[in-house]
């Protein structure tokens, strides 16, 4: 009994690997090469449909970057907010001081800065105060959100008192009485002649 050499690297049918002859339903007509040129044509098939082969998964991970980076703005955006908030009390705290230190009565000049300073959450740095002038420079401290990272935001503030008005004008409101009749007494005079 002699047996057909079998080629090697060959794969066998499953009717043929069992010991039953294949029909040609089976494929037995049509022989190995042209099964498996249907299934590369699959496989491309199923690759053009899906994307290249190697990339599954991308789209994930693009999502988890972009998620990443969002959740990374959206910190940077609340420091930036709290920072500008900062900024803008300790300016309002500033300019509070500088008039404090100008407002007669009371405690010295400094004294009253320092204490609108701290009544509006700052801690006053300098004070260079005289009788009409101000300047006021005012610290806050800002605790940044991600890393706790505390911040100082430094404001400052100038105030001047105006010129005072001669007591006899701001005393009594006559002096403006007597602009006006004087006008109109001086329009009636030009009418009569």
């Amino acid at each position: 009994m002699t047996t057909a050499p079998v080629a090697r690297g060959r794969i066998k049918p499953r009717a043929e690997r069992r010991g039953r002859p294949m029909t040609p339903s089976q494929g037995a007509a049509r022989g190995p090469r042209r099964s498996s040129r249907r299934r590369r044509a699959r496989r491309a098939e199923r690759s053009e449909w899906a994307g290249r082969p190697g990339e599954a998964g991308g789209a994930s991970l693009v999502a988890l970057a972009l998620t990443a980076f969002l959740l990374l703005a959206g910190l940077l955006a609340v420091d930036i907010g709290a920072l500008a908030a900062a900024r803008a009390g300790a300016q309002t705290a500033a300019d509070m001081a500088a008039l404090a230190a100008l407002t007669p009565g009371g405690d010295p000049g400094v004294s009253n800065a320092a204490t609108i300073a701290s009544a509006n959450g700052a801690e006053l740095v300098t004070c260079d105060c005289s009788a009409v002038e101000a300047v006021v420079t005012v610290r806050r401290r800002v605790k940044l959100v991600p890393t706790g990272l505390s911040v100082w935001v430094t404001a400052r503030a100038r105030a001047v008192l105006a010129a005072r008005p001669e007591p006899s004008r701001a005393a009594s409101g006559r002096g403006v009485r007597r602009a006006r009749s004087g006008r109109s007494g001086s329009a009636g005079a030009a009418r009569a002649a």
